[in-house]
């Protein structure tokens, strides 16, 4: 179990961790974005199951994931925050020469513009739905 705390503990271990929150992230959005493109079909019958599902009394599986969702952010965004400060303060000074469209993948490059409109998106969306549904 010391391998594991110790790879986990080191750079390439947090950009994995990195890598599979943000991939839970974006496939819960996927398919929380495929729940509601059923408001789309003519019959009613599909998302009124869906949202009777998620807005049913104590839903046990719902509230498990919104949990991991919640924790899932947090430790994405702060993990993100530390690995730049961290690559920052490790490269000492910036390069003369950069291009990133040879040296990295489109997806690489664009990961902080995404993650800040997920994030906006996501504030907004929250403050809509489910703090008024939730909190009235």
């Amino acid at each position: 179990m010391g391998w594991f705390i110790k790879f986990i503990d080191s750079s390439v271990g947090k950009k994995l961790i990195m890598a599979l929150t943000g991939l839970f992230i974006y496939s819960y959005l996927i398919i929380h974005l495929a729940a509601n493109l059923l408001l789309l079909l003519p019959d009613p019958v599909p998302f009124n199951t869906y949202a009777d599902i998620m807005s049913s009394g104590i839903n046990i599986p719902i509230r498990i994931v919104e949990i991991i969702l919640f924790i899932a952010f947090i430790y994405h965004i702060i993990n993100g925050i530390r690995l730049w400060y961290n690559n920052k303060k490790a490269k000492g000074t910036t390069y003369k020469l950069n291009n990133p469209a040879e040296n990295s993948t489109f997806f690489s490059r664009f990961m902080v513009q995404s993650g800040v409109i997920v994030f906006i998106f996501l504030v907004i969306h929250l403050r809509t739905f489910f703090i008024r549904y939730k909190f009235g």
